[in-house]
């Protein structure tokens, strides 16, 4: 075999001796070639086609990266929006911690302008004095409950309120409970303190956690509009009441509050769905070792506990925390309970319009025990605005009970309160709550035992047991 670099001179019928000749003259690497057999084998024959295919599917995935990168430059640099940049930030923000505070509603309710009453540090007597009540008729005529953006200028407390801090104020918070009379409380450091701590995420967690003793659960129901109607899933019957009020959705905290932020943002109206997050502590959970009880306890200490608090006056009757999580417009329907109420806001703001017990006749409650919404009324209030249209009208009411319920539910005494982050107020047994939620929102609330007695001037249980 004779050979040079230069030129290709090949001079041996050796096929083996030719290919070594080949490699010298172009630089070839220097790994065996392989044999004719082995060329014509099956395994050779496969393995070249497997890989004349992996190249052409390389080659199909360069071309499909260069098409999507053409796409993208092409959408960037359109003066349109861009959709794609849009949607990576919004995937970006569900994976992400947010707070209620970062939230920017129209109106932020903890930060509006109120007037507040003078301290008193007695009840008056009689307690008719304490409080002028209004018609609810009247409240809603001046602030519709669906009227959220647009509130009084000025909105003007009639309940007294007492600073935790002040030892006075206290003593005479003392004698406004034990007299059964509404009040609410400010300045509680747990609260403040659960405000810097309770972030989505951090609720969120206290969700997801999984144990032996499931202490902490929480759902997401949603309506159909902005009311929400309280009612036993057992009991309710299709064929007598019609379809579910409510429905369980299967969402996460996570999910709920990227919802509720949704609804701030974008002015949620009140015939668009709705969402709630409702959760609840064990009921003995009061009684396990600091170590064992959740978070919500652990944050909320004078709401839980086996040891009096003022807050928590009544451990052995209570019936345990229950935290209540809303979206702007979320409305539940009036309803009492039987147990002395503490709620905390700690998120948010929330407007209760109180009803005392002597009301219950105005009210459309639910009186029969067996009755899927026992101690509740099915009225959504914020329909009393359209008992003056005409029949040839839009939303005109054309159910004759459902008029004539309205038309009586305005008659019945009432006041107002907007409940803000960072304050406690008291229901006494058997007073009528009508809630709506002004923003995103978090309370929680205990209750211990009853008060049958009520009031001379605003009524008591005798009021609702008779209304039955």
């Amino acid at each position: 075999m004779v050979y040079r670099r230069d030129r290709a001179i090949l001079a041996s019928t050796d096929e083996a001796n030719c290919i070594n000749a080949a490699r010298a003259i172009f630089i070839l690497p220097s790994t065996t070639y392989p044999s004719p057999e082995m060329l014509d084998s099956d395994e050779y024959k496969y393995a070249k086609r497997k890989n004349r295919k992996r190249k052409q599917h390389n080659y199909k995935r360069v071309f499909t990266v260069l098409i999507l990168t053409a796409i993208f430059i092409a959408i960037s640099s359109s003066p349109k929006k861009n959709y794609i940049s849009a949607y990576i930030q919004h995937v970006g923000k569900k994976r992400s911690d947010f707070w209620f505070g970062d939230v920017h509603p129209k109106v932020d309710y903890t930060k509006l302008p109120t007037i507040y009453p003078e301290f008193h540090s007695h009840p008056p007597i009689p307690e008719a004095e304490y409080i002028k009540m209004e018609t609810l008729g009247n409240l809603l005529s001046k602030w519709d409950q669906d009227d959220i953006e647009n509130p009084p200028s000025h909105f003007k407390e009639v309940l007294q309120h007492f600073d935790f801090r002040d030892d006075e104020q206290m003593e005479a918070a003392l004698k406004f409970r034990e007299a059964e009379l509404p009040f609410k409380i400010t300045n509680l450091p747990e609260l403040l303190y659960s405000q810097q701590k309770w972030s989505v995420k951090y609720i969120s967690d206290i969700f997801k956690k999984k144990g032996l003793r499931s202490i902490e659960t929480g759902l997401t129901q949603s309506s159909k509009n902005n009311f929400f109607l309280f009612f036993t899933h057992g009991r309710w019957k299709k064929k007598i009441f019609g379809p579910f009020p409510t429905t369980n959705v299967n969402w996460n905290f996570f999910q709920w509050a990227e919802h509720a932020r949704k609804a701030d943002e974008k002015l949620l109206g009140p015939n668009s769905p709705h969402y709630y997050f409702q959760a609840e502590v064990l009921q003995n959970e009061r009684f396990y070792p600091e170590s064992e009880q959740g978070s919500i306890s652990r944050d909320l200490p004078s709401f839980s506990g086996s040891s009096p608090t003022f807050f928590n006056f009544d451990p052995k009757k209570s019936t345990g925390i229950q935290c209540r999580f809303g979206e702007r417009g979320v409305t539940a329907a009036t309803h009492y309970d039987t147990g002395r109420n503490m709620i905390a806001m700690i998120l948010g703001a929330k407007r209760y319009i109180l009803s005392p017990p002597n009301a219950c006749k105005f009210l459309s409650i639910e009186t029969i025990r067996e009755h899927p919404s026992f101690r509740h009324s099915s009225l959504n209030f914020g329909r009393i605005k359209y008992l003056s249209r005409k029949p040839n009208q839009s939303d005109y009411i054309t159910s004759p009970y459902e008029r004539n319920a309205l038309l009586e539910a305005t008659k019945s005494p009432a006041i107002e309160t907007i409940l803000k982050q960072g304050e406690v107020l008291y229901i006494p047994s058997h007073w009528f709550h009508y809630i709506t939620s002004l923003q995103m929102s978090a309370q929680c609330n205990t209750r211990s035992g009853r008060d049958d007695k009520g009031t001379e001037s605003f009524g008591g249980f005798n009021d609702v047991l008779s209304c039955q």
